[in-house]
Parts: C-alpha cells; structure tokens; sequence
C-alpha cells in the first residue's frame, strides 16, 4: 500500500557521522475495505537517527542512513467503538545521493527499505503489508564543517 510519510529530524554532525532522532507519520493510507466497512490506517514512528556521509566536501557524495523507532499502527473502523491501535517496531536502512545546495544546505534522494514489526495479524494485516521499498527526499540544514575542503571552483579562493 503507498503512502506518503512527513516528519523531521534533528542530528549532531561528528566528521562524516550524524547522530539524531526523527519522527514520521502518515495519515493518508488509502481507505480499505472491509468487508462491509470502510477502514482507514495511520502509522506513526520515531526513534533514533544514524547516517554516515562519505567525501561530503565534494558536490555530489554518497548518503547513508538508518533509522530505529518505535510507534504504532492505527485503526479506525466507521464504528467507533472498534477502534484498534498496535505497537511496531521499525527499522529502516537507506542509500542515496546528496548534493551540497549552499554552505549550509543540502539535498539528498534516497531508497531503502522498510521493515515493520509488530502487527499480530488480529486485524488481518501482517508485518509485511507496511514493510516494503522506500524513496525520500531529505534537506539537511545546519553547520557541517570545514568549508574550504568544498570542490566548487566558484568558493575556491
């Protein structure tokens, strides 16, 4: 089932290391039916955010990035009374390109993949229903570090 995720993250930059903590959230699963009822999903996750960046002074460089959270799957019924929430676990490793934009920002795109954990099939859904490939897009903002290593012929003095 695609979906679109939001979320931010933040993140202290050691060399070519990042350590930090993201949040995601999506509320517009596409509505499933349920036999005779109409059903809808949001899923919410956070939890720790690692990545490594290689040759980050050069223009365009590798990205590399996993996060490992906890949140929970939600399930709204058109009664309201059958309601049902379930704790997962997530993890999601991920590889990309990421370009340096200005001193200050850069743009990465990536794919990875998703893997869910958690959901007991009581509400006939499973695990690998929310696990599955992933693509993002990623702005990352903030002071990374010794700019006079930048490869841009318009910064070199």
């Amino acid at each position: 089932n695609a979906t679109t995720f939001a979320g931010g993250g933040g993140a202290i930059v050691i060399d070519n290391m990042f350590f930090g903590a993201y949040g995601l959230g999506a509320s517009n699963f596409s509505d499933l039916i349920n036999e005779t009822e109409r059903v809808k999903l949001d899923m919410g996750h956070g939890g720790f955010w690692i990545g490594y960046v290689n040759n980050q002074y050069k223009m365009l460089h590798l990205y590399s990035s996993a996060k490992i959270g906890w949140g929970a799957l939600n399930v709204e019924f058109d009664d309201e009374n059958l309601d049902y929430g379930e704790k997962i676990f997530v993890v999601t490793p991920e590889i990309g390109l990421e370009a340096n934009i200005f001193k200050f920002l850069r743009i990465s795109g990536t794919v990875g993949y998703r893997f869910v954990n958690g959901i007991d099939g009581s509400i006939n859904y499973k695990d690998s229903e929310f696990s599955g490939m992933v693509g993002g897009v990623t702005l990352r903002m903030g002071w990374f570090g010794n700019f006079k290593k930048l490869n841009w012929k318009f910064w070199e003095d």
